[in-house]
């Protein structure tokens, strides 16, 4: 079971989800999971809003933001 992160009230809220690996999938997966975890939902609405990254020689870093909201 799964702790539900603290909401701050709202029922729309921006969400952010990362991968380390490079993998955009993953990002979002990453932020729609913390969406309804905070919303306490089974299911969201979610728009994605902007995807970013970071790349080194190392590796790439990609971060997604979503506007997600519960839905009925």
């Amino acid at each position: 079971m799964y702790k539900l992160l603290p909401a701050n009230g709202r029922s729309i809220e921006d969400f952010t989800g990362q991968s380390v690996t490079g993998d955009i999938a993953e990002a979002l997966v990453n932020a729609t999971t913390k969406a309804r975890r905070t919303l306490a939902a089974e299911a969201i609405e979610w728009k994605l809003l902007h995807i970013s990254g970071t790349t080194t020689a190392t590796g790439t870093t990609v971060v997604a933001t979503i506007k997600a909201k519960a839905t009925a």
